[in-house]
């Protein structure tokens, strides 16, 4: 296997996606929900923007909450305790 970095923190392994570059720019899970995808381990909620929804949308335990704002004239809030 080969591993390349390309930028700090961020090791590439050829044909294979990175985590870190899929935390920042991951689409899978809401664009192809399916059996690959499970809940995201030790970690309670995680509030994910940048993928436009038309409202809040849960998956497991990821919340897509970016409505749109500039495009819809929509905001989502949501109370965290």
């Amino acid at each position: 296997m080969k591993f390349v970095v390309y930028r700090e923190g961020n090791y590439e392994i050829q044909g294979m996606n990175s985590a870190y570059d899929n935390a920042l720019w991951g689409r899978g899970r809401i664009k192809n929900y399916s059996d690959n995808y499970d809940v995201v381990e030790n970690i309670d909620e995680i509030y994910l923007g940048h993928t436009i929804v038309r409202e809040m949308t849960q998956i497991d335990n990821c919340y897509y909450l970016d409505v749109g704002s500039s495009f819809t004239n929509k905001l989502c809030l949501v109370k965290i305790k």
